[in-house]
């Protein structure tokens, strides 16, 4: 029958069931505005209030339920249950729930609608109050159905089989099998979708992971098909849980950005909530803590606005992950203790199954481990009585930290082996983190070779998984990633790189640990240096740096000291490279070292100078002697300005070495392949920029909330003397000095860029990261990292006179994401920053004492000792000098040229003057004239 007879038909019945349907059938086919334009009356109004609510107008289909309560009682329960479902597909289970309670008690006369309200009602109840009741619902709505009720019946088959798939009751199957005939035959493919995503589930639970991705995809084909935005985007989320679960973040990642595009989308909370608690998962496992506390705060707070009581618990469980990796481990046992108990009252018995392991981990990290034994023999017995022995498998890993806590090494390498076995190909990450505690054990037996073996079997796999990754922050964080929410970052590691260097293995140590150092920026260093030099890149998996090529770079005269730290209490691993020649000693750890760093900036930035501490820094790190030393710093090294440190001699490093800092020794490789044909010197200055404080993105705006970004008046005097040793220069003061010139303007011509202006700089985040420029031209003025990247740059020397530009978050492996790596990746080659905040004032003559080394022809790090004793000498503060600091290639020369002095002949003299003065006389006779 055609639809226009059909709709007819339905409005003389004055049928809402089947305008309802109608109209479902209606979106599902894309033929809303067609079937929307030929209703009239009550039954338009409840027609095109359901096509509003199935395409996502929430204010269109409540304006219309609203007319619908004053039509009469028939009229107002189908409003109601409308309105149910709009916030069944939102999440807001208060307003679902409410409007579902009020069809059911208005609908006395109408058991259809009354067995509709009850399905509605079924899986909330379920998530509140336990799963029986669900069923309770669903037993007393199928009563009421006749039997030709298909639709409600689907409804009822697929919601009674995700209950008993959550349960892993043996009829299951059964139950989908029939809600897909049932939807099927009632040509519900929304329905239909929602079956087999039951399906999908039951292999979740069954750890089928190629299984459940291949439902999921025919879930989402039939879900895109019928316009269904809201629950494609619930699939999605599914799907980033299978990469979850096999430890592929990058995929995970893509899939619930995917989802959350589609929660907007729909206006579906649920679906928001779901991504952002993934992405809260992602960054967890990247130990990424600030982002991971932002996404789970953001989910936590949609789903206590949309009253989800169920997924407020699972975000919970992951704020005990937090937790317990911010060492707070009191209150992740007592999120943890409470969700057992929760979960155990729900009958999840996978996810009390999870929070035992969680209370395992935990238990582990209190060194309490007789008793982390127990919580994975309680939660093993779990998983053999409901049937789930492949939930034990993982249990492996966790059995082995164990064991290699308890002096065990044999028997953890046992345990590893079994579990790396049970590992798929694709599950890079926890095959990479299996490999690393297999290592460890062999490391810990005394098998050095083994150790060593095994760790670069490691590094080849995860090199080239990482050489597949298109998203480049997951690049960024692989060597700090774990496949664990709670993991130990890079402890195992150090670990492993100490017992190799200190066992007399030291060049094998040192390579492994520059296979995981910067990599991302070195890799970006030679790709953009190929590209200029019309020649291939080296593939990321061959990456290699050794110790006879470190060797190639370093003069007699030159050290290059490289730090390992990790976390827990691993130990520090020092390299020194001479000539060919390398020894390794070992360091306080970096647990231990990161207060007093944090304590001994503070005071040199507070104008003191803290030769106690200074001390005390100097003779647990530096151990060596030699007029020029390259530090490749780790963990909290990143953050200490290395030449105020006092030797045994009483004297502070930068009195007896060239001191310079790289982020590798395969970064510095990289900057030397640059080319360094001598070219005339060519600035780029930029100075006193005007800031504008309604400018700007407004993660950036609020850093500078309170008080603004004040004027730098002496930063224009500082760019034009900066411009003045160059015989070409460019200055850009003022609205000139603009975020659009920079990032428009043609500067692989120019060998300097001086920039003196205000850097923001966040050491949590990047993305709040930035330097300061004039906005105007279609930019903000506000200069991200990913901007200074993607910059073409063929300069020699970047110089940031700006507060703390040599900041950023400290990403493990590749060092610190701030504003120097992104110059080096955009083509310079050394970077001028500063550790703190600089006074406008101070910064001039130190700068102009810089410049004045790089005219007597010093390499750079030379000129900026040289800055530095000259400051010193004058009586300056260490907070005057100590902050500055070189970053990348030490031995780059710029040919600057000092600037001449301004010789005015006497002649000239005369004639101003003579002018000066006649101009006098003429204005006086022509004041005396008035």
């Amino acid at each position: 029958m055609a639809v226009t007879a059909c709709l007819a038909l339905l409005v003389q019945l004055a049928d809402p069931r089947g305008v309802v349907r109608t109209a479902v059938r209606a979106v599902e086919g894309d033929s809303a505005s067609q079937v929307g334009a030929r209703w009239q009356g009550p039954a338009a109004t409840l027609g095109l209030a359901t096509i509003a609510r199935l395409t996502y107008r929430y204010a269109d289909a409540e304006s219309l339920y609203s007319r619908l309560a004053s039509t009469g009682e028939v009229y107002a329960i189908y409003a109601d249950l409308g309105r149910g479902w709009e916030g069944v597909d939102r999440d807001i289970v208060p307003v679902a729930e409410s409007a579902f309670a009020r069809a059911e008690r208005g609908a006395t006369h109408d058991s259809l609608a009354r067995a509709e309200a009850l399905i509605g009602l079924s899986m909330m109840r379920a998530a509140a109050e336990g799963i029986p009741v669900g069923y309770t619902l669903l037993d007393s709505a199928e009563r009421l159905l006749p039997p030709g009720e298909t639709d409600l019946r689907a409804e009822v088959a697929f919601r009674r089989a995700t209950l008993s798939a959550i349960l892993s009751r043996r009829d299951a199957r059964a139950l989908i099998q029939r809600a897909v005939d049932l939807a099927r035959a009632a040509h519900l493919p929304r329905a239909e979708a929602r079956a087999w995503r039951a399906l999908a589930l039951v292999y979740k639970i069954g750890a089928d992971p190629d299984s459940n991705e291949r439902t999921l995809e025919r879930v989402e084909q039939l879900q895109r098909a019928a316009h269904d935005r809201s629950e494609l985007g619930v699939t999605m989320i599914r799907h980033s849980e299978i990469y979850h679960e096999n430890g592929d973040v990058g995929t995970m990642r893509k899939w619930a950005v995917a989802a959350r595009f589609e929660g907007l989308a729909s206006g579906n909370g649920l679906v928001i909530a779901g991504a952002s608690t993934v992405l809260g998962i992602a960054a967890l496992e990247l130990n990424d803590y600030p982002s991971a506390a932002t996404y789970l705060d953001t989910a936590l707070a949609t789903y206590r606005a949309i009253g989800d009581s169920g997924n407020v618990h699972t975000v919970l469980a992951y704020e005990g992950d937090l937790a317990t990796a911010a060492g707070d481990l009191r209150r992740a046992r007592t999120i943890y203790e409470g969700e057992a108990a929760f979960n155990t009252r729900l009958g999840d018995t996978s996810q009390v199954f999870d929070f035992e392991r969680g209370l395992a981990s935990i238990d582990l990290r209190a060194g309490a481990n007789a008793q982390a034994t127990r919580d994975l023999d309680s939660a093993v017995a779990l998983a053999k009585a409901d049937r789930h022995p492949e939930w034990a498998v993982g249990v492996d890993r966790e059995r082995a930290l164990i064991a290699l806590a308890d002096s065990q090494p044999a028997r953890a390498v046992a345990l590893l082996d079994r579990y790396i076995a049970t590992r798929d190909t694709s599950e890079h990450m926890m095959r990479y983190e299996g490999r690393v505690l297999r290592a460890e054990g062999y490391a810990a037996a005394n098998r050095l070779g083994d150790a060593e073996r095994e760790l670069a079997a490691a590094e080849d796999e995860i090199d080239a998984w990482r050489a597949t990754l298109t998203d480049r922050d997951l690049r960024l964080l692989v060597f700090q990633a774990g496949p664990q929410e709670v993991n130990d970052r890079d402890m195992h590691i150090a670990t492993i790189i100490h017992a190799l260097a200190l066992g007399g293995m030291a060049p094998s140590a040192f390579a492994l640990a520059e296979r995981r150092r910067a990599r991302d920026l070195a890799d970006r260093i030679e790709e953009l240096s190929a590209l200029g030099a019309n020649r291939a890149a080296p593939a990321a998996t061959a990456y290699s740096v050794t110790l006879d090529k470190v060797a190639t770079l370093l003069d007699s005269n030159t050290a290059l000291v490289e730090f390992v730290t990790g976390a827990r209490g691993a130990p520090t691993t020092v390299f020194v490279v001479r000539g060919d020649t390398i020894r390794a000693y070992g360091a306080p750890s970096a647990d231990s070292l990161a207060a007093p760093i944090a304590r001994f900036v503070a005071l040199l930035e507070a104008g003191q100078d803290p030769r106690d501490l200074a001390r005390a820094l100097g003779a647990e790190l530096i151990n060596v002697a030699a007029p020029r030393i390259i530090i490749v710093p780790d963990g909290p090294l990143h953050r200490l300005p290395f030449d105020a440190l006092i030797g045994t001699d009483g004297r502070a490093l930068v009195e007896r070495a060239i001191v310079s800092v790289v982020p590798s020794a395969g970064v510095l490789l990289a900057l030397r392949r640059r080319s360094e044909a001598s070219r005339a010197l060519r600035v780029l200055a930029f100075g006193d920029p005007a800031f504008s404080h309604s400018s700007g993105a407004a993660e950036y705006r609020s850093a500078v909330a309170v008080t603004g970004l004040p004027r730098l008046r002496e930063s224009g005097q500082e760019a034009r003397m900066a411009a003045s040793f160059a015989s070409i220069a460019t200055v850009r003061l003022g609205d000139s000095a603009s975020a659009a010139y920079l990032e428009h303007a043609p500067l692989d011509s120019f060998t300097v860029l001086h920039f003196a202006t205000h850097a923001i700089v966040d050491d949590r985040s990047a993305d709040r990261t930035a330097l300061v420029l004039s906005p105007g031209g279609g930019e903000s003025g506000i200069v991200t990292p990913s901007d200074v990247a993607g910059l073409r740059l063929n300069a020699d020397l970047i110089v940031l006179s700006a507060c703390r530009s040599a900041g950023g978050v400290v990403v493990d492996g590749e060092g610190v994401q701030g504003l120097t790596a992104p110059f080096l990746e955009a083509g310079a080659r050394s970077v001028i920053a500063t550790e703190w905040r600089i006074r406008d004032e101070t910064t001039v003559p130190f700068v102009r004492a810089f410049y004045s080394g790089l005219a007597r022809g010093l390499p750079v790090a030379d000129a900026l000792r040289a800055a530095k004793l000259e400051r010193r000498a004058s009586g300056a503060r260490p907070s005057e000098w100590a902050a500055f600091t070189v970053v990348g290639d030490p031995t780059v020369r710029i040919a600057a040229v000092s600037p001449r002095p301004r010789h005015v002949s006497i002649s000239l003299v005369i004639l101003v003057v003579a002018i000066v003065l006649g101009v006098s006389m003429r204005v006086r006779r022509t004041a005396r004239r008035l």
